[in-house]
């Protein structure tokens, strides 16, 4: 399986958007996805261009949550990928409703669908390798999410485990330890190792 790392961009202003980016693209990410939540999908269009005008060859999708995935189907088919927190799969039913007008109303849209699955905010999903399979005919990717009241832990223990591993300590208070630190030089490092133990 091939990873790609696709950075979140929580959008505000222009300026703030293309600063961004530009450490995207100095990191060499593979693409960066823009998302709005106190703006309006038209501020976000306004954006999006002016990403385009800045990093032409970036891979780049969108997020508008303030819109229903087959609207942003017609007004973002500039963009390389949607994803919107809400696939419609129901893994409890065999007919898929949701999905089925999600996915016709792209028909017209020629970049990558991200549907969300198992998402958070949304009714628990007790079958997530269920919803997935079933997702898969619907979607180009499965989009996924801790539920955030699981995220502070979740991400502290694997991330943290994984940088005791790389950085060879036994002791298991070290990761707690670490914690308050800062970002340092030595974080690039693990993660590039993370990625190549983990893919």
């Amino acid at each position: 399986m091939t990873c790609k790392v696709l950075p979140v961009i929580h959008v505000s202003e222009t300026r703030q958007v293309l600063r961004n980016v530009d450490i995207v693209l100095k990191a060499e990410a593979d693409g960066v996805f823009l998302v709005n939540h106190d703006k309006d999908w038209q501020h976000l269009q306004r954006v999006v261009k002016a990403v385009q005008d800045f990093a032409p060859d970036l891979w780049l999708g969108i997020n508008s949550l303030d819109l229903h995935p087959k609207q942003a189907f017609g007004f973002f088919k500039s963009v390389d990928g949607i994803w919107t927190d809400n696939g419609g799969i129901d893994e409890r039913s065999k007919e898929q409703p949701h999905a089925t007008m999600i996915r016709d109303a792209r028909a017209n849209y020629d970049g990558l669908y991200f549907g969300g699955v198992a998402f958070k905010y949304q009714r628990p999903v007790y079958n997530v390798v269920g919803a997935a399979e079933i997702a898969t005919d619907y979607m180009d990717v499965v989009t996924t999410v801790t539920p955030i009241t699981d995220w502070q832990e979740s991400i502290n223990y694997r991330v943290f485990g994984l940088a005791e591993d790389y950085m060879g300590y036994d002791d298991p208070g070290y990761a707690e330890s670490e914690r308050a630190k800062g970002p340092e030089p030595e974080i690039v490092k693990f993660l590039d190792w993370a990625v190549e133990q983990y893919g």
